[in-house]
């Protein structure tokens, strides 16, 4: 068993103890004072240099970043050839009433006999009131030619039209395709609007994270600058005799803590700056890496603020020229225009063709409507039941009216949308407000901490605990800065109108 210890033994135990105890901390204190330029050399390494705005600086302000990314950035030149899409596909649905011509040729040698030659040529124009105008000439000669194709020696010209008085009278395929070929051309352009929307807030959330980053750096950089400074000077009045050796460890310590942060944030900064880098690009659609010592324009600019924000009235009747909604409209008609065609298909298909003949291009006396010197014709068909015709249109409707279901569902989301972005906006700005003013009452704060330090009425702990509180409030204040503003463009991609913002480019055909 072990005795318990007398008090004279615990009493020498203590005494080592303290001797140790301070033996350690003045060789702490020896490190520090004498010792100052390697005790913080990293904090003055070169990349430092990147923490704060100098004369060479070059600054990205936000205009120039979003012309920029309008110019030359690779999603906007594709919303750009949205344009080109619906153009080609108007072009491509007009080639439905290009004029075509025909030829052909057959003959038959058989034994030594010439059975036939029979030679067809002529042209076809269709027309957008659905009449079809022909024109041709013939010719055929032969010891066996049928004597339906018997024609005059020089051959035989005509000239007639072809009717469709049923299926096809009001509306016809080629009709059909070309209506929705218009439509989906104006469908291009809302498309265009759409993808530039979703550009513009991707935009707003790299800048302006980048943004915050940088401004992070540069408060704590500031605040790293404050406190070298602080222990320079609580150094000279160790050294004066004025204050005791464990303030420089005190303060020493504070200068290791933001310098850990701004060591952390550094990473950060480096990333930011390559994201950034994905949205900056050349003419020659090369990306562009942006360079450190280009900086942003500061978090609290009002240079940005002409391009916000319209009254509530006026964001929401923006809204319902929503490119979104647009594009669903757009999306109805050319639905509409299929569904005509539908109808029309329930119609039984009659045509009438008329043709006059005659051996020149010049009018025969003999010529004259129904009388002579014409070939006429006359057909219909229908199906019986129109089953498939019914049952076609019947489910064409049930997609129309599902695909209408879905207009006002998004037309609810796109309205609470803007309702909850107005909201945030509006919470961010009273955010704002109340943050800067509690920085500005942090830094009374330690400024009368600070005083009262000299007066021998507080501490170093005390003034670090002001200090820290007082960066921390600065960076709240950054992001909620930052926030607001990311919030700004998220309000226009809601409202569809951020497209706005981008040059518009024309591209050649």
């Amino acid at each position: 068993m072990f005795s318990p210890l007398s008090s004279s033994n615990m009493s020498m135990i203590l005494d080592k103890y303290s001797m140790v105890k301070h033996y350690v901390l003045g060789i702490l204190i020896i490190f520090f004072l004498f010792s100052p330029d390697k005790a913080f050399s990293q904090l003055n390494n070169a990349d430092s240099v990147n923490a704060s705005v100098d004369s060479d600086s070059t600054l990205l302000d936000w205009d120039t970043y979003v012309d920029w990314i309008a110019l030359y950035h690779p999603v906007a030149r594709q919303a750009n050839l949205q344009e080109v899409f619906g153009r080609e596909n108007l072009r491509a649905a007009r080639g439905g009433f290009d004029p075509i011509i025909y030829g052909k040729y057959n003959e038959k040698v058989f034994g030594g006999s010439d059975y036939y030659t029979y030679q067809d040529y002529g042209v076809l124009i269709p027309t957008f009131g659905g009449v079809e105008i022909m024109a041709g000439y013939e010719i055929a000669d032969g010891q066996f030619l049928n004597p339906e194709r018997v024609v005059p020696g020089a051959g035989l010209f005509s000239a007639g039209v072809r009717v469709n008085l049923g299926e096809g009278l009001l509306i016809d395929v080629r009709r059909k395709v070309l209506n929705q070929a218009r439509l989906f051309e104006k469908e291009t352009e809302e498309n265009k609007r759409l993808i530039l929307n979703d550009l513009y807030l991707q935009a707003a959330h790299i800048y302006w994270n980048w943004a915050l980053a940088n401004y992070n750096y540069q408060a704590l950089r500031e605040g790293l600058d404050v406190a070298i400074d602080q222990f320079e000077g609580i150094r000279s009045a160790y050294f004066a005799g004025e204050l005791p050796a464990i303030d420089t460890v005190e303060s020493f310590a504070q200068v290791q803590n933001i310098d850990f942060r701004l060591k952390q944030l550094e990473q950060e900064v480096y990333q930011r700056r390559m994201d950034l880098s994905t949205f900056t690009w050349a003419a020659n659609n090369e990306p562009i890496f942006v360079d450190a010592n280009v900086k942003p324009e500061p978090l609290n600019s009002t240079a940005n603020n002409d391009i916000l924000i319209n009254t509530e009235e006026e964001l929401y009747a923006e809204l319902n020229q929503h490119p979104m909604l647009r594009r669903m409209d757009l999306q109805i008609q050319q639905m509409q225009q299929e569904r005509r065609w539908k109808v029309e298909q329930l119609k039984p298909k009659v045509f009438l063709q008329y043709n006059f003949i005659n051996e020149s291009f010049g009018v025969s006396e003999n010529m004259g409507f129904l009388q002579n010197n014409y070939t006429a014709g006359f057909g219909f068909s229908t199906p019986l039941f129109l089953r498939r015709e019914r049952g076609n249109l019947r489910f064409f409707d049930a997609q129309m009216q599902e695909f209408s279901f879905d207009i006002g569902n998004q037309r609810a989301k796109l309205t609470a949308n803007l309702g909850a972005d107005l909201n945030t906006l509006e919470v961010q700005q009273q955010q704002i407000r109340v943050f800067t003013s509690n920085v500005n009452n942090l830094a009374l704060l330690l400024q009368a901490e600070k005083t009262r330090f000299d007066n021998g009425e507080s501490s170093i702990f005390l003034i670090n605990a002001r200090e820290t509180s007082l960066i921390d409030a600065k960076l709240v204040l950054n992001r909620v800065k930052s926030q607001y503003q990311i919030s700004k463009a998220r309000l226009k991609q809601s409202a569809g109108v951020a497209y706005k913002d981008f040059i518009v480019q024309e591209e050649d055909e």
